[in-house]
């Protein structure tokens, strides 16, 4: 009976020297370590541009320069090796943000995870651009391309001043708010509100969310608009008239707006 518990003695003070081991090891592997990483890409041939990443808060802006510009920062686990991926492949331009982890393990398990990953274009139009997020906020800003497609997985999405063709922002979990976004647009979030600003709606729009509200503000009443607004909890007003249909003159342009479960308001600002 005495020698059951000098082992189960022996056996508590491994395990504690075990857990200490771990514990001091866990610490200094995943200590905090700012980095930053910084590259100028020539875009003369570049007409699409495929952004991924995997937990940065995107953000996309132009300024009056010739070449590409993409800027990382944030903290990592100390011994993680995260940098960012270019290459140019005839008239297509890659961005890819790479984990790295030290070895067979990765000690970042979220703690730090503050990263922002900034790109800013030139002021020239692109055919295509699209974005890839695992987990982060999106913003872009003063953009011009035919086509614009935004999908994340956990993050909000914010376009201003965008001018495109066709414009499709999706996201799992997260807002989408669009401020003044030109061309053909499609706005799909499960689990948050959708918000649109415009001047008038001259342009066909398809917003959808299950969980939130959608809300559009225009600040001219359209003169050519087809409405077809459904909810099933939730109100209905367009530019202050109840139901979910609603006709503007020839109805050219057509206005879907689908919310499983909140309120859907048109108005003017």
């Amino acid at each position: 009976m005495r020698r059951l518990k000098i082992w189960i003695a022996v056996a508590v003070i491994l395990i504690v020297i075990g857990g200490v081991g771990s514990f001091l090891t866990f610490t200094s592997a995943s200590a905090a370590d700012e980095k930053e990483e910084s590259h100028t890409v020539n875009v003369q041939d570049v007409t699409s541009i495929a952004i991924k990443a995997s937990n940065e808060a995107i953000v996309i802006k132009r300024a009056d320069q010739q070449e590409v510009t993409v800027a990382w920062q944030g903290k990592t686990a100390k011994r993680d090796q995260d940098h960012v991926n270019i290459k140019t492949d005839g008239s297509k331009l890659s961005v890819e943000t790479v984990k790295e982890p030290w070895k067979l393990f990765s000690f970042d398990f979220g703690f730090f995870t503050k990263r922002t990953l900034e790109i800013t274009l030139p002021d020239k139009q692109f055919k295509h651009i699209k974005l890839d997020n695992d987990n982060g906020s999106t913003h872009i800003d003063d953009l011009s391309t035919e086509n614009l497609k935004i999908d994340t997985d956990n993050g909000s999405i914010n376009l201003t001043n965008v001018n495109t063709s066709n414009t499709e922002a999706r996201t799992d979990n997260g807002k989408i708010h669009l401020d003044h976004v030109d061309g053909h647009i499609k706005g799909r979030s499960y689990n948050g509100s959708i918000t649109l600003k415009t001047q008038t709606l001259n342009q066909d729009i398809e917003l959808k969310t299950s969980n939130g509200k959608i809300t559009v503000m225009t600040s001219e009443t359209p003169t050519d608009a087809f409405f077809d607004a459904t909810t099933d909890n939730g109100s209905i007003s367009l530019y202050g008239e109840k139901g979910g249909s609603k006709l503007i003159g020839d109805g050219t342009h057509t206005i879907t707006l689908t919310s499983n479960n909140g309120s859907i308001t048109v108005e003017k600002e």
